[in-house]
């Protein structure tokens, strides 16, 4: 079974399993200084429908290259820019209609990002909570974020060097490995990947 898994945006994380061992990984860049989430512009727009078929198509590629069996795609979560929200449900859009059309075959599977995060231990540790409150006194710098602990996971879990502005290819990491254990394909056990008998 071979599962590509994305964390979707103008900056798309995906990485390839291979009966849910890592097989690759990378990043779909499709961003566009036209593209504005501020405001929506009649350039932006346009910008925008160029990048969802730039990714359309290197999603397109990676199904073909992998001979991908399903897709493991991270939900949208609400963003307090209703603007922002709607571009990234537009990549969404052009992905899943791309799949459906080219690629009957392939399985399509959303998971939460709160979901992934509960199923996979991901949270703060006191030290990271002491950390924080150090930065918020000034005595310390780097706040830490959810995106720090995705990718400090994700080094863990797969021997990876992965750096804070890899965190896409990290979520993408982190929901597959998720998902896999939601259908008890494999168990997360003391911070290792154990395959299921």
């Amino acid at each position: 079974m071979i599962t590509l898994s994305l964390d979707i945006s103008t900056n798309t994380g995906y990485a390839i399993f291979e009966d849910g061992e890592l097989v690759g990984k990378g990043n779909f860049l499709v961003k566009d200084k036209k593209i504005s989430y501020l405001e929506h512009t009649t350039e932006s727009m346009h910008a925008m429908l160029g990048a969802c078929e730039n990714l359309s198509c290197y999603v397109d590629d990676a199904i073909m290259k992998y001979d991908v069996d399903e897709v493991i795609i991270e939900q949208t979560n609400r963003s307090r820019s209703r603007w922002s929200q709607k571009m990234l449900e537009w990549l969404h859009y052009s992905i899943i209609t791309s799949i459906l059309e080219e690629f009957y075959y392939v399985n399509i599977n959303y998971i939460d990002t709160s979901e992934w995060r509960s199923i996979l231990g991901i949270r703060m540790t006191n030290a990271d909570k002491k950390h924080n409150k150090e930065v918020r006194n000034g005595k310390a710098r780097g706040k830490l974020t959810s995106k720090h602990l995705a990718v400090r996971w994700a080094n863990q879990m797969f021997g990876l060097e992965l750096k804070q502005k890899d965190n896409d290819i990290a979520d993408a990491l982190a929901l597959a490995t998720a998902f896999f254990v939601k259908e008890k394909r494999i168990e997360v056990i003391n911070g290792r990947r154990e395959k299921k008998v």
